[in-house]
């Protein structure tokens, strides 16, 4: 193996600039090489004019490497929070996926925060920086967990072995502001995922034209749900154990995170319950069915008994809007594809008039 195995670390406050600049650096210092490794094939095979060969070996540079020859160049890596994200931030990022270099990007990503809206995660739609990665279409993408690390490295090792441009989105396990939460990380990043805060996937547009090939979303919990479920076992107030079958929502992953508790109101015994919905029906049917009714989410109180906690409308908003992103990548994966809904649908309707 030729590559050179050392490490270079480049601090740079416009990371995606520097990563460039210095992957250009690395592939100048190994063009004399892979010049004279060109010219001499040619020679070994009798087939080298001067006159021929070598303006076209003196014109090579990095956009002209054969896929061997990327990657013998020291891979560049740039590791960024996107806490520190701006409109800028995603500009450049965009310029690398579109540039063509075998830059890997590592973004870490706290779960429920929205990466241009620092002083209200909840305020507006969320950018999703691993969609807008998909639609760069020829660069690897990644998003992943470190609740999942099988998938987050498999994702990470195989994006290295491609020459071409590559980011990964891992969701850490911190609570919103990089705190720690009161489950601790590994539990707070594994209800992150379940939450459908930050879904599974990765894309590698060389495994095939279709996503069917390319796509892969199959390790998400109960990947065909709206939101997972599980049985949620509680005590009544004779101290009897019951079970009920409840979805883990957004709203669920946001209650372990003491900076959206403002989001949660207790709901009175005294409250009409007629007044109330849950948040999955409540995501589920049209606004102007649903009129006043408050949605709400259940929890245990100390004493393992189920109470209603009613929800924000700005937190409702949000799990609306983490809902509406899973089935983008649902329908990208073919869970659930409506457009294959339809021409079943028509496929049988045509069956039934043949009979």
């Amino acid at each position: 193996d030729l590559r050179n195995q050392s490490l270079r670390l480049v601090r740079n406050r416009n990371p995606f600039g520097a990563a460039a600049k210095v992957y250009e650096e690395e592939v100048a210092s190994w063009l004399d090489v892979f010049r004279a490794m060109r010219v001499a094939r040619l020679d070994i095979d009798n087939a080298y004019e001067p006159a021929r060969h070598d303006d076209w070996v003196a014109a090579l540079d990095w956009r002209s490497l054969s896929k061997e020859e990327k990657e013998l160049v020291p891979i560049v890596v740039v590791v960024q929070q996107t806490a520190r994200f701006n409109a800028q931030s995603v500009s450049e990022l965009s310029q690398v996926l579109l540039g063509g270099q075998p830059i890997k990007v590592l973004l870490l990503v706290e779960p429920a925060a929205n990466p241009l809206s620092d002083k209200d995660p909840l305020g507006g739609y969320r950018l999703e920086l691993g969609y807008l990665a998909l639609s760069h279409r020829q660069a690897v993408v990644q998003q992943t967990a470190a609740a999942h690390p099988t998938h987050m490295v498999e994702g990470l090792s195989e994006a290295m072995r491609v020459a071409r441009p590559a980011v990964h989105l891992v969701a850490s396990g911190l609570t919103l502001g990089g705190g720690e939460g009161p489950l601790g990380r590994w539990l707070q990043a594994s209800a992150a995922l379940e939450g459908r805060a930050p879904p599974l996937f990765f894309f590698n547009p060389e495994l095939g034209a279709s996503r069917a090939d390319s796509f892969d979303f199959r390790l998400n919990p109960q990947p065909e749900e709206k939101w997972p479920v599980y049985p949620l076992n509680y005590s009544t107030e004779g101290e009897e154990s019951a079970s009920m079958n409840l979805p883990f929502t957004f709203a669920d992953y946001a209650l372990l995170d003491p900076a959206f508790h403002l989001h949660f109101r207790r709901v009175s015994e005294q409250v009409d319950t007629a007044d109330l919905i849950p948040l999955a029906e409540y995501l589920d049917s049209d606004q102007e069915e649903v009129g006043g009714q408050i949605p709400f989410t259940w929890a245990l109180d100390s004493k393992l008994q189920m109470v209603r906690l009613a929800l924000s409308r700005s937190l409702a908003t949000a799990c609306a809007d983490r809902m509406a992103y899973w089935r983008n990548l649902q329908e990208l994966a073919g869970v659930k594809n409506a457009y294959v809904q339809a021409a079943r649908q028509l496929a049988e309707e045509e069956a039934a008039v043949a009979l």
